[in-house]
């Protein structure tokens, strides 16, 4: 995972970079351009599940409570 931390970082200094830029009104359009880059790049880079796994980690938690029986304690545990 230490490639997509990367690529987040590297998105992320893009972003901060065309908001310090004269050109900063254009920042709504790359953020828009990050989700083609989301759907059709990131595939190149990784497989199918460890996608799923960060993009909402919050549904796997909810899947491993109903899967595993997890009690409600162990549950907010897993959330902070």
């Amino acid at each position: 995972m230490h490639l997509y931390t990367g690529l987040q970082a590297l998105l992320l200094g893009a972003v901060w970079a065309v908001k310090e830029s004269p050109g900063a009104l254009a920042l709504p359009f790359v953020i828009i351009l990050l989700i083609p880059f989301r759907y059709f790049i990131l595939p190149r880079f990784f497989t199918t599940a460890e996608i799923k796994a960060v993009s909402n980690p919050l549904l796997s938690i909810r899947t491993r409570l109903l899967n595993e029986k997890v009690s409600v304690m162990e549950g907010l545990f897993l959330l902070i």
